[in-house]
């Protein structure tokens, strides 16, 4: 019977490499790494995509919403209030515009909510503002679509004045905005003031700042939610997702949100 003679070195050989190296283990690390910081920039990519697209969703279903509202009111948009013959600010409960077209929406006007959480005014803004709005449990109108203020008051026998605005004033629909997306926070997180009227005349949102915008802002100016975008529903209908620090062609006029495309009518003809 041949026995082979036990070889100790070819044991200790087999033994050292049991294990990985530190060049081995650094290698897979980074290739770990690697792989997670892929998948994450897919999964970013592929969240900001369906933020794109539920927002998009509920802007188009608030204008649909306002488009029925029209039908049935003279071809007039949904305000946000009810200015007095005598001047006086008579907006209130079922005043704002979300008031006005939730039932053209199927959905029960928010005023008329009896227990208000933070999902009371949740399809009527951008997706975005969600996590923000449930942190701070805001159960008022805060970043809801702004109405553009051009379209934004009726007026009740106020002198020279016709009344509020009907969608057949924009003398080109196709780039006149009727909503816009606005944000509850700056570019700190911070909570800010904003809802349903979008004011263009002093500048985009701070919110604009986190996107390399370094000029005037104004807490109810449009704002970039949509990741550096900003969502818009246009007087004809349709709805873009515009990715600039400042889309519209001028800072304080307002001009792209003017029907006429004429500041000096304010706010009717």
């Amino acid at each position: 019977m041949l026995i082979t003679p036990f070889n100790k070195s070819a044991s200790t050989s087999l033994s050292q490499r049991a294990g990985f190296t530190l060049i081995e283990l650094l290698c897979v690390i980074a290739v770990i790494a690697i792989l997670a910081s892929l998948l994450m920039v897919g999964t970013n990519a592929v969240r900001r995509m369906a933020d794109n697209t539920e927002t998009t969703s509920r802007l188009r279903q608030c204008g649909i919403g306002m488009f029925n509202y029209a039908a049935d009111h003279h071809g007039n948009v949904p305000s946000n209030g009810l200015i007095g013959a005598d001047g006086t600010d008579r907006s209130g409960p079922g005043r704002r515009w979300p008031d006005k077209v939730a039932p053209y929406m199927g959905l029960n006007p928010p005023y008329l909510i009896a227990n208000k959480d933070w999902k009371t005014y949740q399809p009527y803004r951008c997706v975005s503002q969600d996590d923000f709005i449930e942190q701070q449990n805001l159960t008022g109108p805060n970043a809801v679509f702004g109405l553009n203020e051009y379209f934004s008051l009726e007026y009740e026998g106020v002198p020279g004045e016709k009344g509020w605005r009907k969608f057949s004033d924009a003398i080109d629909p196709a780039t006149t905005p009727l909503l816009v997306t606005l944000s509850a926070y700056d570019e700190n997180g911070s909570l800010i003031g904003s809802g349903h009227v979008a004011n263009p005349r002093g500048g985009p949102s701070p919110l604009a700042r986190k996107y390399g915008w370094s000029q005037r802002t104004n807490g109810t100016g449009p704002a970039p939610t949509l990741n550096g975008a900003y969502g818009i529903l246009y007087i004809d209908g349709h709805v873009g997702v515009v990715s600039n620090s400042w889309p519209f062609s001028a800072i304080n006029a307002g001009m792209d949100f003017h029907p006429k495309k004429d500041v000096s009518i304010t706010p009717a003809e």
